[in-house]
């Protein structure tokens, strides 16, 4: 920032010098408007834009002199009568609501406080001073001793006659004033012609806030242009980590839970369920927006969890395969099966190699499934599977009741298939309670086996069995990288227990503890990365209320597929060292040298298939230059064999 100028007078422009709105351009406010339902029930009409801003126009050239807003809402007043005063009080509330202070400015003008300086503020605006003195209070900034505003003196900052008021007020010559603002015209030019000292102006950001990238459809430009402003105030004071959880996870985060607030309410439903682990993100993003009479919860979940309890109902083979085949091309070990239907792998070991299984073999999964020795050696323990489930069916069952659900509840979560909200429907079922349960998730795979044969309902933000809600093509969608955005520090769940009665979850290690394959701060970065996304969602609730503003899935989730599709180098770097769960700890995007590939060529087969999460990422990171990555990635694809990668 600046030194504070040897002048004993200091002067500040106000709007986009000391305090921001959460709108790119100014005029987005009226737009924003539109729609919004006033107290006679009736809503702010379509257009009401265009008509604000001719209004304004109107305004002044019948009084040839800076206008007030009530002199503005006059001229609409003659089309659309008295019920323009309450939009004028709308638009006042939403002034108030919008401004956020800019935080090097205000800083700035307390360093000149401090230091003894006589601030005053100058303003361009047809705002009242009491209204902006209002604003300037909710976002911290005191200190000044007078606001001059030119619809009250009749002049203007940017013809300069504003300026020679207020010397003429303080009774003091030029050089004793120095101005700092963001207009190179009115707050640098002009008070320079008038003998005023003036600083370099500060930089102003619109046009970047305004530019729409081409994926971003007309339609939705107003909502993707005000998340560009909203992120721009709030991260101002952010980390490079806490940025990029801000731009990238919030808009999600937020898109996702306004959504889930309208489907609460239109299915009238008082009690929402957030699935852990990843539902705990979503559930702070939730409580954000502190929407009296709904109850949320933290429901402690896992499919492992699940999964086993409800063994006994449906101890078929046919049934276990429906719960955790996980598609054609994914790989499957007898031990992880094992484990998955809750018993000890090394008890089985003996047993195993007796049907000519060993336990760490790994299968894909169509050919798993259909193998006649594992058939056989399920059947073989069939028993052993069941009386173990009644025992974990007990525990989860006692945490459940404690919950008291009442007939209709939501569940939350990321999403994908909806195999624990299909568990849950059945030990409920199991429990004698008649229960109806919603899912709603961030996405929901088109073919899922318990949506289309499970009988459950559910409905997903970006996509579900109706398809895609946004232009984004999933195929390219890493899931690592994904979940690795809403990681709670605490381990899965892996079953259930009773301690003096009451059923508790059991946890698995959290896999981000340090260890030597730790080649970065996973934890520190992802919480810091979460804190930024957090912030997003705050300034947002507290720029607009939920009713008035939604995020379109398109909007909500383009950086997060731009991330995934087309990161930069800089942001491979950031995720690639981060580790992710899947049959075993990887790295998201950690490639040796293209040299060294170059000698080791199947060695890059086998990092791409199976040593790397973010497909694309290991590339970007690999090769380093700007190239089409995605039709890279498809070209890899079509190189190594289709089973390796996924």
């Amino acid at each position: 920032m600046y030194k504070i100028p040897a002048t004993p007078f200091i002067s500040f422009d106000i709007f986009d010098t000391l305090i921001k709105r959460s709108v790119a351009e100014p005029t987005d406010l009226f737009r924003l408007m539109e729609g919004i339902m006033m107290p006679d029930g009736k809503p702010i009409p379509q257009h009401f834009a265009q008509k604000r801003i001719k209004a304004e126009k109107d305004a002044f050239s019948i009084y040839d002199k800076p206008v007030t807003i009530e002199q503005i809402y006059e001229q609409l007043k003659k089309e659309y009568g008295g019920v323009v005063r309450q939009w004028m009080k709308t638009e006042i509330q939403i002034e108030l609501r919008n401004c956020v202070p800019y935080l090097p400015c205000a800083e700035f003008l307390q360093k000149c406080v401090s230091a003894g300086k006589r601030v005053i503020l100058i303003s361009d605006m047809y705002l009242s001073s009491l209204i902006i003195d209002q604003m300037l209070k909710k976002c911290g900034i005191f200190g000044y001793e007078k606001i001059f505003v030119s619809c009250e003196w009749g002049a203007k900052k940017k013809d300069g006659s504003l300026f020679g008021t207020v010397l003429n007020e303080l009774e003091i010559s030029p050089r004793l004033l120095t101005h700092i603002g963001d207009n190179r015209k009115s707050d640098f030019i002009m008070p320079l012609k008038q003998g005023i000292n003036a600083l370099f102006p500060i930089k102003n950001n619109r046009r970047e806030l305004c530019k729409i990238p081409k994926h971003i459809e007309n339609r939705h430009a107003l909502t993707y242009r005000t998340l560009q402003a909203i992120k721009s105030n709030c991260s101002c004071k952010f980390n490079e980590t806490e940025r990029h959880g801000c731009s990238v996870f919030g808009p999600l985060l937020a898109g996702y839970v306004r959504w889930l607030a309208a489907k609460l309410e239109e299915k009238h439903i008082d009690t929402v369920c957030f699935l852990a682990r990843d539902g705990f993100m979503l559930m702070k993003a939730f409580e954000e927006l502190q929407i009296q009479g709904i109850r949320s919860l933290y429901l402690y979940a896992s499919r492992r969890s699940y999964i086993v309890p409800m063994l006994w109902i449906h101890p078929e083979f046919e049934e276990i395969k429906f719960l955790l085949d996980r598609g054609a091309y994914k790989r499957m070990t007898l031990k992880k099966f094992l484990e998955r239907i809750g018993l000890e792998a090394e008890v089985y070991a003996p047993r195993a190699e007796q049907c000519g299984i060993e336990l760490e073999q790994e299968y894909i999964s169509e050919v798993f499934w259909e193998d006649p020795d594992i058939r056989l050696f399920y059947e073989e323990i069939r028993e052993d599977v069941i009386a173990n489930s009644r025992k974990e069916y007990v525990a989860l069952s006692a945490y459940i009741e404690q919950y008291n659900f009442p007939a209709r509840i939501a569940v939350a979560d990321v999403g994908y298939a909806g195999t624990i909200q299909y568990c849950l429907q059945e030990l409920i079922k199991a429990m004698g309670k008649h229960i109806q349960i919603y899912g709603f998730y961030i996405e929901v795979a088109p073919d899922s086996r318990p949506v289309m044969y499970g009988g459950i309902q559910t409905i997903g933000y970006l996509r579900d069995q109706t398809g895609n809600h946004t232009q984004f093509d999933f195929h390219y969608r890493d899931s690592g990288l994904y979940e690795a955005q809403f990681l709670k520090p605490q381990g899965s769940v892996k079953c259930f227990a009773l301690q003096n009665g009451v059923g508790q979850p059991l946890f698995s290690p959290f896999e981000y503890e340090a260890s030597v394959e730790q080649k970065t701060d996973e934890f520190s970065f992802i919480d810091q990365y979460q804190s930024g996304a957090l912030m997003f969602v705050r300034c947002l609730n507290a720029a607009f209320s939920q009713e008035t503003f939604q995020i379109e899935p398109d909007v909500a989730a383009y950086e997060w597929f731009r991330l995934s599709m087309k990161p930069t180098l800089r942001e491979t770097v950031l995720w690639g060292d981060i580790r992710v769960s899947d049959i075993d700890l990887r790295y998201m995007a950690r490639p040796k040298s293209l040299l060294y590939y170059c000698l080791h060529p199947y060695q890059l087969r086998n990092d791409f298939a199976f040593g790397n999460r973010w497909k694309i990422g290991f590339i970007k990171r690999m090769l380093k230059v700007p190239l089409p990555y995605v039709t890279l990635y498809d070209f890899l694809r079509k190189q190594f064999h289709r089973s390796s990668l996924s």
